[in-house]
């Protein structure tokens, strides 16, 4: 549950903190999967049956340019979170493509009102 979620987070920036970067990465990840699942689970929403909201993308016929939908529905607090991490682990490496990918996401979460991101959350 929530305990869980915010055991996962904190390990993550402990994983950052001490140089394991992709180790953070990957924990950051679960926190985001975690959450995912555990608010599919509370709105009765079959998780083996649900297409994954981790990322969804659709390539328009008039477009080769593949486009993010928003806002993604599962996601909450924890999910903002560990994404915002991401962006900062992929920008102090360098990683320009994760970085946006990462803030697309981030920005998704943010505009969902299902997520419950506090604006003082997203003013930090």
């Amino acid at each position: 549950g929530e305990v869980a979620l915010e055991n996962a987070y904190y390990n993550a920036k402990g994983e950052r903190d001490s140089g394991e970067l992709d180790e953070a990465r990957e924990t950051f990840e679960s926190v985001v999967r975690m959450e995912v699942e555990q608010n599919k689970k509370e709105a009765g929403v079959d998780i083996a049956e649900e297409e994954d909201a981790m990322d969804v993308e659709v390539t328009t016929a008039s477009s080769s340019k593949t486009l993010l939908l928003a806002p993604l529905k599962f996601h909450g607090p924890w999910s903002y979170k560990a994404v915002k991490q991401l962006v900062k682990l992929h920008l102090r490496s360098l990683n320009c493509n994760s970085a946006v990918k990462d803030y697309e996401r981030l920005l998704r979460i943010a505009s969902s009102a299902d997520a419950k991101i506090s604006p003082n959350a997203v003013e930090k």
